[in-house]
Protein backbone atom coordinates (compact mmCIF):
# COMPACT_ATOMS: atom_id res chain seq x y z
CA UNK A 1 0.00 0.00 0.00
CA UNK A 2 1.10 3.32 -0.59
CA UNK A 3 0.07 6.73 1.24
CA UNK A 4 0.19 10.18 -1.15
CA UNK A 5 2.82 12.37 0.63
CA UNK A 6 4.11 9.87 3.03
CA UNK A 7 8.14 9.29 2.78
CA UNK A 8 9.34 5.42 2.68
CA UNK A 9 9.96 5.81 6.09
CA UNK A 10 6.65 7.29 7.25
CA UNK A 11 5.04 4.55 5.00
CA UNK A 12 7.48 1.74 6.73
CA UNK A 13 6.44 2.89 10.41
CA UNK A 14 2.71 3.04 8.62
CA UNK A 15 2.73 -0.51 8.10
CA UNK A 16 4.35 -1.68 11.30
CA UNK A 17 1.69 0.11 13.01
CA UNK A 18 -0.96 -1.45 10.83
CA UNK A 19 0.46 -5.10 11.76
CA UNK A 20 0.50 -4.32 15.40
CA UNK A 21 -3.14 -2.70 15.61
CA UNK A 22 -3.95 -5.97 13.71
CA UNK A 23 -2.16 -8.30 15.86
CA UNK A 24 -3.06 -6.93 18.86
CA UNK A 25 -7.15 -6.53 17.95
CA UNK A 26 -7.07 -10.27 16.98
CA UNK A 27 -5.26 -11.40 20.61
CA UNK A 28 -7.71 -8.86 22.54
CA UNK A 29 -10.73 -10.13 20.72
CA UNK A 30 -10.03 -13.89 20.65
CA UNK A 31 -7.86 -15.00 23.38
CA UNK A 32 -9.42 -15.32 26.91
CA UNK A 33 -6.20 -14.12 28.13
CA UNK A 34 -7.22 -9.94 27.03
CA UNK A 35 -9.43 -7.93 29.70
CA UNK A 36 -12.30 -8.69 27.81
CA UNK A 37 -12.46 -11.83 29.74
CA UNK A 38 -13.21 -12.30 33.44
CA UNK A 39 -10.64 -15.33 33.28
CA UNK A 40 -8.76 -17.79 31.30
CA UNK A 41 -10.43 -20.71 32.36
CA UNK A 42 -8.90 -23.07 29.89
CA UNK A 43 -6.57 -26.10 31.98
CA UNK A 44 -3.23 -26.20 30.16
CA UNK A 45 -2.70 -22.32 30.68
CA UNK A 46 -3.61 -22.59 34.21
CA UNK A 47 -1.17 -25.37 34.13
CA UNK A 48 1.63 -22.84 32.48
CA UNK A 49 0.65 -20.63 35.15
CA UNK A 50 1.11 -22.71 37.60
CA UNK A 51 4.40 -23.74 36.22
CA UNK A 52 5.67 -20.04 35.88
CA UNK A 53 4.97 -19.36 39.79
CA UNK A 54 6.52 -22.36 40.91
CA UNK A 55 9.74 -21.22 38.81
CA UNK A 56 9.11 -18.13 40.32
CA UNK A 57 9.52 -19.46 43.83
CA UNK A 58 12.82 -21.67 43.45
CA UNK A 59 10.91 -25.11 42.03
CA UNK A 60 11.94 -27.20 39.74
CA UNK A 61 9.54 -27.81 36.29
CA UNK A 62 9.31 -31.89 36.15
CA UNK A 63 11.20 -32.72 39.39
CA UNK A 64 9.13 -30.43 42.20
CA UNK A 65 5.75 -29.88 39.97
CA UNK A 66 4.75 -32.28 37.44
CA UNK A 67 3.84 -31.38 33.78
CA UNK A 68 4.53 -32.26 30.56
CA UNK A 69 5.20 -29.11 27.75
CA UNK A 70 9.01 -27.86 27.65
CA UNK A 71 11.04 -26.28 29.92
CA UNK A 72 11.12 -23.08 27.55
CA UNK A 73 7.55 -22.94 27.96
CA UNK A 74 7.87 -22.86 31.80
CA UNK A 75 10.26 -19.58 31.42
CA UNK A 76 7.96 -17.86 29.38
CA UNK A 77 5.36 -18.54 31.96
CA UNK A 78 7.27 -17.15 34.71
CA UNK A 79 7.90 -13.89 32.80
CA UNK A 80 3.86 -13.76 32.39
CA UNK A 81 3.03 -14.92 36.03
CA UNK A 82 6.12 -12.49 36.83
CA UNK A 83 3.58 -9.33 35.68
CA UNK A 84 0.23 -10.65 36.82
CA UNK A 85 0.90 -13.66 39.16
CA UNK A 86 -3.06 -13.61 39.56
CA UNK A 87 -4.46 -12.88 35.77
CA UNK A 88 -3.43 -13.61 32.58
CA UNK A 89 -2.21 -9.96 31.45
CA UNK A 90 1.37 -11.76 31.03
CA UNK A 91 0.19 -14.18 28.56
CA UNK A 92 -2.08 -11.45 26.73
CA UNK A 93 1.36 -9.62 26.31
CA UNK A 94 3.13 -12.81 24.92
CA UNK A 95 0.52 -13.56 23.15
CA UNK A 96 0.25 -9.56 21.25
CA UNK A 97 3.64 -10.41 20.38
CA UNK A 98 3.84 -13.89 18.82
CA UNK A 99 0.92 -12.30 16.96
CA UNK A 100 3.12 -9.24 15.55
CA UNK A 101 5.86 -11.38 14.42
CA UNK A 102 3.83 -13.75 13.13
CA UNK A 103 2.12 -11.52 11.06
CA UNK A 104 5.47 -9.26 10.42
CA UNK A 105 6.51 -12.10 8.89
CA UNK A 106 3.76 -13.33 6.97
CA UNK A 107 3.83 -10.50 5.06
CA UNK A 108 7.08 -10.64 4.18
CA UNK A 109 7.34 -13.41 2.63
CA UNK A 110 3.64 -12.60 1.06
CA UNK A 111 6.22 -9.44 -0.55
CA UNK A 112 8.74 -12.24 -1.63
CA UNK A 113 6.17 -14.05 -3.76
CA UNK A 114 3.98 -11.49 -5.30
CA UNK A 115 6.40 -8.46 -5.20
CA UNK A 116 3.79 -6.54 -3.59
CA UNK A 117 1.10 -7.11 -0.84
CA UNK A 118 -1.98 -4.90 0.13
CA UNK A 119 -1.93 -4.65 3.80
CA UNK A 120 -5.47 -5.66 4.30
CA UNK A 121 -4.17 -9.57 3.70
CA UNK A 122 -2.63 -8.95 7.32
CA UNK A 123 -6.42 -8.65 9.46
CA UNK A 124 -7.43 -11.25 7.02
CA UNK A 125 -5.19 -13.41 7.81
CA UNK A 126 -5.75 -12.53 11.73
CA UNK A 127 -9.19 -12.98 11.11
CA UNK A 128 -8.76 -16.83 9.46
CA UNK A 129 -6.15 -18.19 11.74
CA UNK A 130 -7.09 -16.37 15.00
CA UNK A 131 -11.27 -16.96 14.79
CA UNK A 132 -10.37 -20.72 14.15
CA UNK A 133 -11.46 -23.07 16.77
CA UNK A 134 -8.00 -24.36 16.56
CA UNK A 135 -6.89 -21.76 18.36
CA UNK A 136 -8.91 -22.78 21.64
CA UNK A 137 -8.91 -20.40 24.34
CA UNK A 138 -5.85 -18.18 23.53
CA UNK A 139 -1.80 -18.76 25.27
CA UNK A 140 -1.25 -22.89 23.70
CA UNK A 141 2.00 -23.36 22.88
CA UNK A 142 0.83 -24.02 18.88
CA UNK A 143 -0.22 -20.28 18.82
CA UNK A 144 3.47 -19.25 20.56
CA UNK A 145 5.13 -20.70 18.37
CA UNK A 146 3.29 -19.31 14.97
CA UNK A 147 5.98 -16.57 14.65
CA UNK A 148 8.62 -19.09 14.71
CA UNK A 149 6.93 -21.10 11.44
CA UNK A 150 6.27 -17.61 9.83
CA UNK A 151 10.03 -16.94 10.21
CA UNK A 152 11.34 -20.42 8.85
CA UNK A 153 9.24 -19.82 5.62
CA UNK A 154 10.15 -16.64 5.27
CA UNK A 155 13.57 -17.46 5.22
CA UNK A 156 13.13 -20.58 2.92
CA UNK A 157 11.35 -18.82 0.38
CA UNK A 158 13.81 -16.28 0.31
CA UNK A 159 17.01 -18.82 0.06
CA UNK A 160 15.27 -20.31 -2.77
CA UNK A 161 16.39 -18.26 -5.52
CA UNK A 162 20.00 -18.21 -3.89
CA UNK A 163 20.47 -22.40 -4.50
CA UNK A 164 19.24 -22.95 -0.65
CA UNK A 165 22.19 -20.89 0.44
CA UNK A 166 21.40 -19.02 3.93
CA UNK A 167 22.94 -16.34 5.07
CA UNK A 168 25.07 -17.27 8.53
CA UNK A 169 22.26 -14.71 10.59
CA UNK A 170 19.79 -16.04 9.44
CA UNK A 171 20.76 -19.77 9.66
CA UNK A 172 21.77 -19.02 13.73
CA UNK A 173 18.24 -17.23 13.99
CA UNK A 174 16.85 -20.56 12.55
CA UNK A 175 18.36 -22.13 14.83
CA UNK A 176 17.64 -20.70 17.84
CA UNK A 177 13.50 -20.49 16.69
CA UNK A 178 13.89 -23.87 16.40
CA UNK A 179 15.61 -24.54 19.48
CA UNK A 180 13.02 -22.79 21.00
CA UNK A 181 10.50 -24.93 19.52
CA UNK A 182 11.85 -28.22 20.87
CA UNK A 183 11.93 -27.07 24.54
CA UNK A 184 8.87 -25.81 24.21
CA UNK A 185 6.58 -28.48 22.17
CA UNK A 186 8.90 -31.25 20.21
CA UNK A 187 5.90 -32.99 18.04
CA UNK A 188 5.99 -29.66 16.33
CA UNK A 189 9.68 -30.23 15.05
CA UNK A 190 8.10 -31.92 11.63
CA UNK A 191 7.76 -28.16 10.38
CA UNK A 192 11.20 -28.00 10.25
CA UNK A 193 11.75 -31.37 8.68
CA UNK A 194 10.05 -30.46 5.91
CA UNK A 195 11.79 -27.34 5.35
CA UNK A 196 14.77 -28.51 4.76
CA UNK A 197 14.28 -30.98 2.09
CA UNK A 198 13.74 -28.02 -0.61
CA UNK A 199 16.83 -26.15 0.39
CA UNK A 200 18.84 -29.30 0.15
CA UNK A 201 17.86 -30.20 -3.40
CA UNK A 202 18.52 -27.36 -4.79
CA UNK A 203 21.87 -27.02 -3.00
CA UNK A 204 22.71 -30.41 -4.11
CA UNK A 205 21.32 -29.48 -7.88
CA UNK A 206 23.11 -26.04 -8.33
CA UNK A 207 26.30 -27.53 -6.57
CA UNK A 208 26.37 -25.44 -3.45
CA UNK A 209 26.36 -28.38 -1.42
CA UNK A 210 28.89 -26.80 0.96
CA UNK A 211 27.47 -23.57 1.44
CA UNK A 212 24.41 -25.35 2.78
CA UNK A 213 26.28 -27.48 5.07
CA UNK A 214 27.33 -23.71 6.42
CA UNK A 215 24.19 -22.65 6.80
CA UNK A 216 23.19 -25.95 8.20
CA UNK A 217 26.57 -25.37 10.86
CA UNK A 218 24.94 -22.53 11.89
CA UNK A 219 21.87 -23.79 12.42
CA UNK A 220 23.34 -26.07 15.08
CA UNK A 221 25.05 -23.30 16.33
CA UNK A 222 21.98 -21.33 16.92
CA UNK A 223 20.24 -24.71 18.39
CA UNK A 224 23.21 -25.19 21.09
CA UNK A 225 22.81 -21.76 22.02
CA UNK A 226 19.45 -22.15 23.81
CA UNK A 227 20.07 -25.86 24.16
CA UNK A 228 23.27 -25.30 26.53
CA UNK A 229 22.05 -23.27 29.09
CA UNK A 230 18.81 -25.35 29.40
CA UNK A 231 20.87 -28.55 29.96
CA UNK A 232 23.30 -27.15 32.33
CA UNK A 233 20.50 -25.11 34.17
CA UNK A 234 18.83 -28.56 34.79
CA UNK A 235 22.33 -30.54 35.55
CA UNK A 236 23.43 -27.78 38.27
CA UNK A 237 19.90 -27.94 39.82
CA UNK A 238 20.39 -31.82 40.08
CA UNK A 239 17.13 -32.40 37.97
CA UNK A 240 18.68 -33.32 35.03
CA UNK A 241 17.09 -37.05 34.81
CA UNK A 242 13.55 -35.49 35.71
CA UNK A 243 13.86 -33.13 32.26
CA UNK A 244 15.02 -36.35 29.91
CA UNK A 245 12.64 -38.42 31.96
CA UNK A 246 9.50 -36.64 32.25
CA UNK A 247 9.60 -34.22 29.01
CA UNK A 248 11.08 -36.62 26.43
CA UNK A 249 10.54 -40.33 28.14
CA UNK A 250 7.53 -40.08 29.03
CA UNK A 251 5.84 -38.24 26.38
CA UNK A 252 7.43 -40.25 23.55
CA UNK A 253 6.80 -43.65 25.46
CA UNK A 254 3.44 -43.04 27.64
CA UNK A 255 1.83 -40.45 26.41
CA UNK A 256 1.80 -41.51 22.57
CA UNK A 257 0.11 -44.51 21.17
CA UNK A 258 2.35 -47.71 20.54
CA UNK A 259 0.60 -48.86 18.23
CA UNK A 260 1.18 -50.43 14.39
CA UNK A 261 1.52 -48.46 11.03
CA UNK A 262 -2.36 -49.29 10.19
CA UNK A 263 -3.29 -47.46 13.47
CA UNK A 264 -0.71 -44.50 12.42
CA UNK A 265 -2.74 -43.78 9.23
CA UNK A 266 -5.97 -44.07 11.11
CA UNK A 267 -4.10 -41.28 13.35
CA UNK A 268 -3.05 -39.19 10.75
CA UNK A 269 -7.08 -39.11 8.69
CA UNK A 270 -8.10 -38.40 11.72
CA UNK A 271 -5.40 -35.39 11.96
CA UNK A 272 -6.49 -33.84 8.52
CA UNK A 273 -10.58 -34.57 9.45
CA UNK A 274 -9.50 -32.53 12.84
CA UNK A 275 -7.80 -29.69 10.68
CA UNK A 276 -10.79 -29.61 8.45
CA UNK A 277 -13.26 -29.29 11.15
CA UNK A 278 -11.41 -26.85 13.21
CA UNK A 279 -9.02 -24.61 10.92
CA UNK A 280 -10.76 -24.79 8.21
CA UNK A 281 -10.08 -21.66 6.42
CA UNK A 282 -6.30 -21.45 6.76
CA UNK A 283 -6.49 -24.70 4.99
CA UNK A 284 -8.15 -24.15 2.29
CA UNK A 285 -6.74 -21.21 1.41
CA UNK A 286 -3.19 -22.64 1.64
CA UNK A 287 -4.72 -25.79 -0.70
CA UNK A 288 -5.77 -23.36 -3.30
CA UNK A 289 -2.12 -21.19 -2.72
CA UNK A 290 -0.56 -24.49 -3.16
CA UNK A 291 -2.55 -25.37 -6.46
CA UNK A 292 -2.30 -21.74 -8.00
CA UNK A 293 1.36 -21.74 -7.46
CA UNK A 294 2.50 -25.02 -8.20
CA UNK A 295 3.94 -23.74 -11.23
CA UNK A 296 4.68 -19.99 -10.68
CA UNK A 297 6.74 -20.94 -7.54
CA UNK A 298 7.19 -24.62 -7.61
CA UNK A 299 10.13 -24.61 -4.67
CA UNK A 300 8.15 -22.24 -2.72
CA UNK A 301 5.00 -24.19 -3.01
CA UNK A 302 6.88 -27.81 -2.26
CA UNK A 303 8.25 -25.90 0.54
CA UNK A 304 4.85 -25.10 2.31
CA UNK A 305 3.28 -28.92 1.20
CA UNK A 306 6.62 -30.76 3.01
CA UNK A 307 6.32 -28.87 6.32
CA UNK A 308 2.36 -29.16 6.12
CA UNK A 309 3.04 -32.96 5.78
CA UNK A 310 5.82 -33.65 8.03
CA UNK A 311 4.36 -31.57 11.12
CA UNK A 312 1.18 -33.03 10.84
CA UNK A 313 3.03 -36.52 10.59
CA UNK A 314 4.78 -36.20 13.86
CA UNK A 315 1.90 -33.99 15.39
CA UNK A 316 -0.89 -36.43 15.05
CA UNK A 317 0.75 -40.02 14.33
CA UNK A 318 0.63 -40.62 18.34
CA UNK A 319 -3.06 -40.69 18.26
CA UNK A 320 -3.22 -37.50 20.82
CA UNK A 321 -4.91 -35.32 18.68
CA UNK A 322 -6.57 -32.43 19.82
CA UNK A 323 -8.22 -29.39 18.43
CA UNK A 324 -5.74 -26.72 18.48
CA UNK A 325 -2.73 -29.11 16.73
CA UNK A 326 -3.72 -28.11 13.95
CA UNK A 327 -2.95 -24.14 14.44
CA UNK A 328 0.92 -24.52 13.24
CA UNK A 329 -0.33 -25.24 9.69
CA UNK A 330 -2.29 -21.99 9.64
CA UNK A 331 1.29 -20.18 8.64
CA UNK A 332 1.01 -22.06 5.67
CA UNK A 333 -1.72 -19.92 4.41
CA UNK A 334 0.66 -17.40 3.23
CA UNK A 335 1.05 -19.02 -0.24
CA UNK A 336 -2.72 -18.51 -0.92
CA UNK A 337 -2.48 -15.34 0.36
CA UNK A 338 0.01 -14.37 -2.17
CA UNK A 339 -1.89 -16.09 -4.80
CA UNK A 340 -4.84 -14.02 -3.93
CA UNK A 341 -2.67 -10.89 -4.28
CA UNK A 342 -1.73 -12.08 -7.63
CA UNK A 343 -5.50 -13.07 -8.92
CA UNK A 344 -6.55 -9.00 -7.68
CA UNK A 345 -3.60 -7.38 -9.06
CA UNK A 346 -4.19 -9.09 -12.90
CA UNK A 347 -8.18 -8.62 -12.45
CA UNK A 348 -7.95 -4.40 -11.35
CA UNK A 349 -4.93 -4.56 -13.77
CA UNK A 350 -2.73 -2.53 -10.76
CA UNK A 351 -4.83 -0.07 -10.19
CA UNK A 352 -4.51 1.39 -6.36
CA UNK A 353 -6.70 0.45 -3.95
CA UNK A 354 -8.64 3.15 -2.22
CA UNK A 355 -6.72 4.89 1.12
CA UNK A 356 -9.77 4.09 3.24
CA UNK A 357 -9.86 -0.26 2.16
CA UNK A 358 -7.15 -0.91 5.21
CA UNK A 359 -8.98 0.76 7.81
CA UNK A 360 -12.13 -0.26 6.93
CA UNK A 361 -10.49 -4.32 6.35
CA UNK A 362 -9.51 -3.93 9.25
CA UNK A 363 -13.00 -3.21 11.00
CA UNK A 364 -14.40 -5.41 9.37
CA UNK A 365 -12.24 -8.03 10.21
CA UNK A 366 -12.56 -7.03 13.85
CA UNK A 367 -16.24 -7.57 13.71
CA UNK A 368 -15.87 -11.07 12.03
CA UNK A 369 -13.52 -12.23 14.91
CA UNK A 370 -15.89 -11.13 17.50
CA UNK A 371 -19.00 -13.08 15.62
CA UNK A 372 -16.58 -16.27 14.48
CA UNK A 373 -14.22 -17.03 17.89
CA UNK A 374 -16.07 -19.46 19.90
CA UNK A 375 -14.48 -17.71 23.23
CA UNK A 376 -16.94 -14.63 23.03
CA UNK A 377 -19.38 -16.00 24.84
CA UNK A 378 -17.38 -15.69 28.15
CA UNK A 379 -17.40 -11.99 27.66
CA UNK A 380 -20.85 -11.50 29.52
CA UNK A 381 -19.45 -13.16 32.78
CA UNK A 382 -18.48 -11.23 35.45
CA UNK A 383 -15.55 -12.81 37.88
CA UNK A 384 -17.98 -13.01 40.47
CA UNK A 385 -19.85 -15.88 37.97
CA UNK A 386 -17.12 -18.21 38.37
CA UNK A 387 -16.38 -20.87 40.54
CA UNK A 388 -12.56 -20.34 40.64
CA UNK A 389 -13.14 -16.92 42.24
CA UNK A 390 -16.02 -17.94 44.44
CA UNK A 391 -13.87 -20.50 45.40
CA UNK A 392 -10.99 -18.16 45.74
CA UNK A 393 -12.79 -16.09 48.21
CA UNK A 394 -13.84 -18.87 50.88
CA UNK A 395 -9.93 -20.27 50.16
CA UNK A 396 -8.42 -16.95 50.93
CA UNK A 397 -10.34 -16.24 54.50
CA UNK A 398 -7.55 -18.78 55.60
CA UNK A 399 -4.01 -18.03 56.68
CA UNK A 400 -1.42 -19.64 53.92
CA UNK A 401 -3.85 -22.06 52.85
CA UNK A 402 -2.56 -24.84 50.96
CA UNK A 403 -4.76 -25.91 48.32
CA UNK A 404 -5.30 -29.97 45.89
CA UNK A 405 -6.80 -29.50 42.73
CA UNK A 406 -7.73 -33.49 42.73
CA UNK A 407 -8.54 -35.64 39.61
CA UNK A 408 -8.57 -33.28 36.95
CA UNK A 409 -6.18 -30.79 35.07
CA UNK A 410 -5.42 -27.75 36.76
CA UNK A 411 -9.00 -25.85 36.48
CA UNK A 412 -7.79 -22.26 37.27
CA UNK A 413 -8.40 -22.31 41.18
CA UNK A 414 -4.56 -22.31 41.77
CA UNK A 415 -4.12 -19.06 39.50
CA UNK A 416 -7.60 -17.45 41.10
CA UNK A 417 -6.56 -18.05 44.64
CA UNK A 418 -2.92 -16.91 44.16
CA UNK A 419 -1.75 -20.18 45.64
CA UNK A 420 1.50 -21.87 44.24
CA UNK A 421 0.81 -25.78 45.35
CA UNK A 422 3.32 -27.71 47.05
CA UNK A 423 2.12 -30.94 45.75
CA UNK A 424 4.37 -32.34 42.73
CA UNK A 425 1.17 -34.36 41.32
CA UNK A 426 -0.55 -30.57 41.67
CA UNK A 427 -3.21 -31.95 38.89
CA UNK A 428 -3.98 -34.57 37.07
CA UNK A 429 -2.65 -34.72 33.43
CA UNK A 430 -3.23 -36.40 30.49
CA UNK A 431 -0.73 -39.26 30.94
CA UNK A 432 -1.73 -42.50 32.32
CA UNK A 433 1.06 -42.12 35.12
CA UNK A 434 0.20 -44.35 38.05
CA UNK A 435 2.50 -42.81 40.53
CA UNK A 436 0.29 -39.71 39.80
CA UNK A 437 -2.75 -41.05 40.78
CA UNK A 438 -1.70 -42.99 43.54
CA UNK A 439 0.68 -39.35 44.69
CA UNK A 440 -2.50 -37.33 44.45
CA UNK A 441 -4.90 -40.02 47.17
CA UNK A 442 -1.69 -40.09 49.22
CA UNK A 443 -2.05 -36.22 49.66
CA UNK A 444 -5.57 -36.46 50.82
CA UNK A 445 -5.15 -39.91 52.96
CA UNK A 446 -2.44 -37.84 55.29
CA UNK A 447 -4.72 -35.02 55.14
CA UNK A 448 -1.78 -32.56 54.08
CA UNK A 449 -3.92 -30.15 51.85
CA UNK A 450 -6.48 -27.46 53.78
CA UNK A 451 -8.52 -27.37 50.75
CA UNK A 452 -9.54 -29.87 47.96
CA UNK A 453 -11.19 -29.30 44.56
CA UNK A 454 -12.96 -31.62 42.62
CA UNK A 455 -14.89 -31.63 39.32
CA UNK A 456 -17.96 -33.34 38.12
CA UNK A 457 -17.68 -36.10 41.27
CA UNK A 458 -18.06 -35.71 44.70
CA UNK A 459 -15.46 -38.58 46.65
CA UNK A 460 -16.65 -36.61 49.52
CA UNK A 461 -12.98 -37.88 51.15
CA UNK A 462 -12.60 -38.93 54.71
CA UNK A 463 -11.29 -36.37 56.82
CA UNK A 464 -13.06 -33.76 55.05
CA UNK A 465 -16.37 -31.55 54.40
CA UNK A 466 -18.13 -29.88 51.43
CA UNK A 467 -17.42 -26.46 52.01
CA UNK A 468 -18.90 -24.68 48.50
CA UNK A 469 -20.19 -26.14 45.11
CA UNK A 470 -20.16 -24.47 41.85
CA UNK A 471 -20.87 -24.93 38.09
CA UNK A 472 -20.07 -22.55 34.74
CA UNK A 473 -19.94 -23.98 31.17
CA UNK A 474 -16.66 -25.23 29.70
CA UNK A 475 -15.54 -26.50 26.78
CA UNK A 476 -18.86 -27.81 25.28
CA UNK A 477 -20.48 -28.55 28.35
CA UNK A 478 -21.74 -27.58 32.17
CA UNK A 479 -19.32 -28.49 34.80
CA UNK A 480 -19.36 -29.06 38.46
CA UNK A 481 -17.04 -28.03 41.36
CA UNK A 482 -16.81 -28.88 44.48
CA UNK A 483 -14.64 -27.30 47.15
CA UNK A 484 -13.54 -29.52 50.33
CA UNK A 485 -12.13 -28.43 53.43
CA UNK A 486 -10.29 -30.13 56.14
CA UNK A 487 -12.62 -31.01 59.02
CA UNK A 488 -10.13 -29.30 61.69
CA UNK A 489 -11.65 -25.54 60.93
CA UNK A 490 -14.42 -24.14 62.28
CA UNK A 491 -15.66 -21.76 59.67
CA UNK A 492 -18.53 -21.73 58.35
CA UNK A 493 -18.26 -20.63 55.06
CA UNK A 494 -22.33 -20.49 54.30
CA UNK A 495 -22.73 -17.37 56.16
Amino acid sequence: MEKRGMSAGGRRIFEILYIALAALGAVTICSKCSFLYPFNDWMDINCFMTMGKGLLRGMIPYRDLMEQKGPALYFLSALAAWISPVSFTGFYLLEAAAAFFFLFYFRKTMLLLSGRASLVWIPLAALIVYSSGSFAHGGSTEELCLPFFAYALYTGIRILPDGGCMKKGEAFALGVTSALVLWIKYSMLGFYAGWILVPFYLAVKNGKLRSFLTGLLMIFLGILTVSLPVLFWYYRKGALGDLLGVYFYNNIFIYTAKEGLAAKLRHLISGLHLTLVYLPLPFLVFVFGFLYEVRRHTEAAFLCLFCGILMGCLAFSGGQGILYYPLPLSALCVIGMAALQDLFEKRTGGRKEPGALPALALAACFLGMYLLSSNTYMMKYEKEDLPQFQFARIICREEDPTLLNYGFMDGGFYTASGITPEFRYFCRLNIELPEMLEGQDAYIDERIPLFVVTRNSRPDPAGYRLAAESSCFHEGRIQYYYLYRRNDCETDYHN
